[in-house]
């Protein structure tokens, strides 16, 4: 299993599209502390640090950023391998399939957690050369006033994000998994992830004016930006950390199980 693990991670990662990804993350973290340096220059903005800006910008790129550069690195991880006919020779070997599954799942959740970890890096190091470290132990302050220290508001949210990361993952794999053509598969995923971002911000008007639109709020794209509970920025009011784990742990194990038993009977052609 660790064999095919591996195996996942390093496809995925000796992709053009990861070297692409990583290279568009490394542009946007320079450019936003530039823009932080510029508007603190201003005045515009309350004096903060790295430590006190970094978990802010997790949050806001889990909303749509980070979706939509998943689906770019591994929503054809199924699809793209049937295409090319590498499917089949993988499977003749005496593997199960369900193992097979599984190892795309946690190699795709490994190089995509790589991804976000280095987006948070690379952020907090951009933005100390431009406004100042700062200390993770002052208190985080913020739009949102937090109390607490900016180090523990940032962690929680890192380990948020995780939890969400693994949603998304499931559900990119499952349409994977459905669909036949990788570019497909690509452009279902991508549109996805436009579509929640969208549908979550309309979710989050119904629900001012119709209590029972709060329904919507249990579907499973609704909380792939649980990483706000971490800092108030969360779409949805009277959400618990706990509540919303579960409700992502529920939608997960759904599109795991739906997914191994369809690829189990699968027929693989090529």
């Amino acid at each position: 299993m660790i064999g095919l693990i591996y195996n996942e991670v390093s496809k995925i990662v000796a992709q053009r599209r990861f070297l692409v990804v990583i290279i568009i993350l490394t542009l946007i973290a320079i450019l936003g502390a530039l823009v932080a340096k510029a508007v603190h220059v201003t005045g515009q903005m309350m004096p903060t640090t790295a430590a006190q800006s970094v978990n802010n910008g997790i949050s806001a790129a889990a909303q749509l950023l980070f979706p939509f550069l998943f689906a770019i690195i591994m929503g054809d991880i199924i699809a793209g391998e049937l295409n090319g006919g590498t499917m089949k020779l993988l499977l003749i070997r005496p593997v199960a399939r369900w193992k097979v599954w599984l190892s795309k799942l946690i190699g795709a959740y490994l190089a995509c957690t790589a991804i976000v970890i280095y987006s948070g890096l690379l952020s907090y190091v951009a933005l100390g050369a431009t406004i100042g470290f700062g200390s993770f132990s002052a208190p985080e302050g913020g739009m949102y006033n937090i109390a607490a220290s900016a180090g523990f508001v940032t962690a929680k949210v890192y380990a948020l994000e995780l939890a969400s990361i693994f949603s998304v993952i499931s559900t990119f794999l499952l349409i994977s998994t459905f669909v036949e053509s990788g570019v497909a598969a690509v452009g279902l995923c991508a549109s996805l992830t436009v579509f929640c971002s969208v549908a979550v911000a309309i979710f989050r008007g119904l629900a001012a004016f119709s209590p029972r639109a709060r329904i919507l709020e249990y579907l499973f794209f609704s909380h792939w930006q649980i990483a706000g509970l971490g800092n108030s920025s969360f779409p949805f009011q009277n959400w618990t950390i706990t509540g919303s784990l579960v409700t992502l742990a529920v939608w997960s194990l759904l599109f795991i199980a739906i997914g191994i038993a369809y690829f189990k009977y699968k027929d693989v052609k090529g």
